[in-house]
């Protein structure tokens, strides 16, 4: 598959939006505060080599996209208290729904996308490879170094 650089280009407008909602969220989450230690990239495919995603699909009439919330260990999916993994899993969907609906808050982003209609949130332990489509990618690092990865991934509809 070909990846369309107009929607890379797009994405490069956006840059700054992405990591400082992950950072809100994070706060409002988690109680913590946290910052980018790393710059966010723009690769070809979101990278899904932790054993804990949290994806969101969303979509228009127009591109198709998905918000990858991932953790490279039980600590840093725990950063959030609960009483039970389902619970821990319920609460990261929600900081998943609410950081698509900050970005859909983004002039940025809509001039360029659209609003996106939200899925339901799933939950994938291990590997999970994702399609190709151009993907804004990065960490979010707490004050305590729980590491919080972020990814959103979009591209056109292909129907």
């Amino acid at each position: 598959m070909i990846l369309d650089n107009e929607i890379k280009e797009k994405l490069e407008q956006c840059d700054e939006i992405f990591p400082a909602i992950g950072i809100e969220c994070v706060e409002a989450f988690a109680g913590v505060k946290g910052r980018v230690v790393e710059p966010w990239v723009i690769l070809e495919r979101l990278p899904g080599n932790n054993p804990h995603n949290i994806m969101l699909g969303t979509g228009n009439n127009l591109y198709q996209a998905i918000l990858a919330i991932s953790f490279k260990s039980d600590a840093d999916m725990g950063l959030i208290a609960s009483s039970c993994f389902e619970e821990l899993i319920d609460a990261w969907g929600e900081f998943a729904n609410t950081y698509c609906g900050m970005l859909m808050d983004k002039s940025e982003f809509t001039g360029n996308f659209g609003y996106l209609t939200q899925s339901i949130p799933q939950y994938s332990s291990g590997d999970v490879f994702y399609s190709k489509a151009w993907a804004f990618c990065g960490t979010i690092v707490t004050t305590d170094d729980h590491e919080i990865n972020i990814g959103f991934a979009i591209r056109k509809l292909l129907v």
